[in-house]
């Protein structure tokens, strides 16, 4: 594997590197959304929970463009955004596989020309493949360190009727590399209720950086979501709507900003894993 192992850094430390930013309310809020102070949050218990979604991109990627298949290159609602075209796999495609590990290339095809780019999902238009409303969300990820980029890992409810939630466990941006964010959406569809949101920036405090491997997580409540950085909490936030009712997909991603520096950009992924409540 590539990079040092975070879960071999020593964690005693970890809190007091990773002080809270305060959350921020992005929209109407979740209500009144209740901050909890970084210390006050458990640590994360897995012996609560046992796998229920492992791709440790050890061996053939299985993707189609749209499905049926493990993974479809394209958001199973809308296809693609930002300014890179995610690619189908065959010739072109934007990804590769080495060691264990998956290479996610964002590329600018000559001077003047378009982005390519890629996306992987969990679950297809007709909801096929892997979706789970409750449990502990992870994705072992390193990143690029250039101006317009914006990788991702986050869970989408993509297939419930009425308003559905969107978890974005990591989002970073290659304009402000000093940390990431997190933010949790709820989008009306048609539902008639108003959009929410509710968001949280954790900084990269030394030993961390994010250019090295590190893990990012989110545990999915019925009526609380908390995330995670190396496994040791960072935010917590009252969920929008029953979380039950949220079937939620995985996406992993290297989007692209307008005006991002030319070149060739990597993401690299190690794993994506869920888990399940026993």
């Amino acid at each position: 594997m590539m990079g040092a192992d975070p879960l071999r850094l020593n964690r005693r430390r970890s809190l007091a590197l990773l002080g809270a930013v305060p959350a921020a309310a992005l929209g109407a809020g979740f209500g009144t959304p209740r901050v909890d102070p970084v210390g006050a949050l458990p640590p994360l218990d897995l012996s609560r929970y046992e796998p229920s979604f492992v791709e440790d991109f050890d061996g053939p990627l299985d993707v189609t463009a749209w499905g049926p298949s493990r993974w479809i290159a394209h958001t199973p609602w809308n296809g693609d955004f930002g300014a890179a075209r995610f690619t189908d796999p065959g010739p072109g495609q934007a990804w590769s596989l080495e060691g264990g590990v998956l290479s996610i290339t964002a590329r600018q095809n000559g001077p003047q020309g378009g982005w390519t780019s890629a996306l992987l999902s969990s679950s297809d238009r007709a909801g096929q493949g892997f979706r789970q409303a409750l449990g502990y969300f992870e994705a072992r990820m390193r990143f690029p360190l250039a101006r317009g980029v914006w990788p991702a890992f986050w869970l989408m409810a993509t297939h419930p009727n009425g308003p559905r939630v969107e978890v974005d466990v990591v989002e970073f941006y290659g304009r402000n590399t000093a940390q990431y964010r997190s933010v949790v959406h709820l989008w009306p569809n048609h539902s008639g209720v108003a959009k929410q949101g509710a968001g949280h920036g954790t900084p990269y405090v030394a030993p961390y950086r994010p250019d090295d491997f590190n893990l990012y997580g989110a545990e999915v409540g019925v009526d609380t979501i908390t995330m995670y950085f190396n496994r040791q909490p960072v935010w917590r936030t009252p969920a929008p709507v029953d979380m039950r009712s949220q079937p939620l997909t995985l996406l992993v991603n290297l989007a692209i900003e307008a005006g991002a520096a030319p070149g060739e950009h990597r993401l690299h992924v190690d794993h994506v894993r869920a888990w399940a409540l026993r």
